[in-house]
């Protein structure tokens, strides 16, 4: 099997344009992974620049905290996962979103997410 390292596209500015140059060489690799840009706010355009592209996106958020923005579609037949910006968020969507993705995608098994049970030594109270 061969291993590909990521190619890192770098930071773009909160432009249309350099968003977008930034996607389109992403989007000549296996996948891409986003962070940032995939909220509400004013700068968060990398759904707008993505369905300008030809996205067809098959959620825009995860019922999970931290990481609720997070988006995922198909941009020019490449899987696209567009992640939320603070850290903890994108580690915590990174691990249950894109995870098993990648694993599937490289001819590997899913690995399955850690479960760790334990017991409460006191009352919360």
């Amino acid at each position: 099997m061969r291993v590909e390292r990521p190619v890192v596209l770098g930071n773009a500015a909160d432009r249309v344009e350099d968003l977008g140059e930034k996607i389109e060489r992403g989007l000549k690799e296996d996948a891409l992974v986003l962070s940032g840009g995939v909220s509400m706010g004013k700068y968060d355009l990398v759904e707008k620049v993505l369905k300008a592209m030809g996205a067809e996106f098959y959620f825009h958020a995860v019922a999970i905290r931290p990481g609720k923005p997070a988006v995922f579609g198909i941009c020019q037949g490449k899987p696209v996962f567009g992640l939320p910006g603070n850290p903890v968020s994108t580690m915590v969507t990174f691990r249950i979103v894109c995870g098993a993705a990648i694993d599937l995608l490289g001819g590997s098994e899913a690995r399955a997410l850690p479960l760790t049970e334990a017991r409460l030594g006191e009352s919360a109270q």
